[in-house]
């Protein structure tokens, strides 16, 4: 199955944990009316040159700890010590800029709801195709429907400049139980700065490294760092920075014991810029997995990027050369383009993954020695009103000539509610790349599509050919 990456966008989490401060911060909820919330990234943002994504998910603080600029500072008063006004002599001396109020700030609580129903009807095989055995067209036709809501409550606070706690719970509506999970603690971590230099992250969070969207990212080794527990700490070098991070999971802790060293994992990222270039340098290393490294050359030209990635992996019990074994090395190419007036947009992508190579015949009688994979993604200028731009998804593996197509469009008919319509495709043999996930699939599921695409979906079904509707009702306070 093909995992799209998540670079600057959500990053996938692991198993929620069941958070002791649920009711506390549900009570807060009260008080928190009219503070705004981060929305997600989508498909076609640029990435963090940096360090990528850090999971915060809150928008509110740089790389560096610090926070926003353009927040309100108490340090601006220009009342004399008696209580009376000034103006003359403020004109004349403006009062000094209280550093510190600018980069501190009270708690904050915010959070988002949202409530989402889709339908598709479709075909389960095409009517012409060997697959259909036969049947009718008529007997192909399957609908299927689907529901989800969920809710989240932050709290972020910044008591110095130099410290900041968040931490973020979520709940879901279980489509089985049909009863909402105790609040689990998605997020939950503490930032120190130290001398103005040096950032560090403390707990659970998420990471992301790399450049890719429609696939999988060969240069993200982090990804796995927002399952369990970590420390990263980050500083700037020359015209870059560098960030490491050290992290453990409950599956190496439980097969190894807590405190083995084998129960921990560590990554390093260096970054460079050079003129329109910039490089990133980094490696991984697992006793148990062994070394991986990665590196990624970014160009932009104008309003076109250019990045390339790659990643080499090393089978600790077999090492040599790429293809025996463990040992196995991923690629990827993109380009990205927008107009000066952010109307039109296109990304572009070709993946090779030789971690993916069968070693014996696979389900649809190809026999492969990696996989070659190519993609393309496409926004078109707004219909009118209400956010409306066309979007079409495409990816395709070369090997099988399997694939999917994704067009659809989204936009808000009345405050608060969005209607989504959209049509996907996967075509090619049955058990190939792409049909191979096809009995299986869940549209609003970011193991198969980019959180963009969900948005335009939010259906579920096993169709080779859909048209599907969604509404989502949603807010943040």
């Amino acid at each position: 199955m093909p995992h799209v990456s998540n670079r600057g966008r959500t990053v996938r989490r692991g198993t929620r944990r069941p958070g002791v401060l649920g009711l506390a911060l549900v009570l807060l909820v009260v008080v928190a009316l009219g503070v705004p919330a981060q929305s997600l990234d989508d498909l076609f943002n640029e990435p963090d040159a940096v360090t990528g994504g850090d999971g915060s998910g809150d928008g509110t603080t740089a790389a560096d700890g610090t926070a926003p600029a353009g927040e309100s500072s108490p340090g601006d008063d220009t009342t004399t010590p008696d209580g009376e006004s000034s103006p003359d002599d403020t004109a004349a001396a403006p009062a000094a800029v209280d550093i510190g109020a600018l980069t501190t700030s009270p708690t904050r609580v915010s959070g988002s709801v949202s409530a989402d129903a889709g339908l598709s009807v479709g075909y389960n095989e095409w009517p012409w195709s060997d697959a259909a055995d036969g049947r009718t067209p008529r007997d192909l036709i399957a609908a299927s429907a689907g529901y989800k809501m969920s809710a989240s409550v932050s709290v972020d606070s910044r008591p110095q400049p130099y410290l900041r706690f968040y931490t973020r719970l979520t709940s879901s509506l279980s489509t089985t139980s049909l009863s909402f999970g105790s609040p689990a603690v998605d997020e939950l971590f503490v930032d120190y700065t130290l001398k103005d230099r040096v950032f560090f992250r403390v707990g659970d969070f998420g990471m992301g490294w790399g450049r890719a969207r429609l696939f999988d990212s060969p240069a993200n080794l982090v990804s796995r760092v927002g399952d369990g527990a970590a420390v990263r700490a980050s500083l700037p070098l020359g015209t870059g920075s560098m960030t490491a991070v050290a992290y453990t999971l409950p599956g190496w802790v439980s097969t190894h014991g807590e405190g083995d060293p084998r129960s921990f994992a560590g990554a390093l990222q260096v970054e460079r810029s050079f003129g329109v270039f910039s490089t990133e340098l980094s490696g991984h290393y697992q006793l148990d997995e062994g070394p991986r490294a990665a590196a990624i050359l970014t160009a932009g030209v104008g309003a076109l990027t250019l990045a390339g990635e790659t990643r080499y992996s090393i089978d600790p019990d077999h090492p040599g050369a790429p293809g025996r074994d463990g040992n196995a090395m991923t690629a990827i190419g993109n380009f990205f383009w927008e107009n000066g007036a952010r109307t039109w947009t296109f990304w572009g992508e070709y993946a090779y993954d030789h971690s993916r190579r069968d070693s014996e015949v696979g389900t649809d009688g190809v026999r492969r020695d990696g996989e070659h994979l190519v993609g393309l993604a496409m926004k078109a200028p707004s219909l009118g009103g209400g956010g409306w731009r066309p979007q079409l998804t495409w990816r395709h593996a070369v090997g099988d000539s399997s694939g999917q197509l994704i067009a659809g469009t989204s936009g808000t008919v009345a405050p608060g509610l969005t209607l989504s319509t959209g049509i996907p495709v996967f075509y090619g043999k049955p058990g190939s790349y792409y049909r191979g996930i096809a009995e299986t699939r869940v549209i609003d599921d970011d193991t198969t599509l980019t959180d963009e695409e969900s948005n335009v979906l939010r259906v579920s079904g096993e169709n080779v050919v859909s048209v599907g509707f969604g509404l989502s009702v949603s807010f943040s306070f």
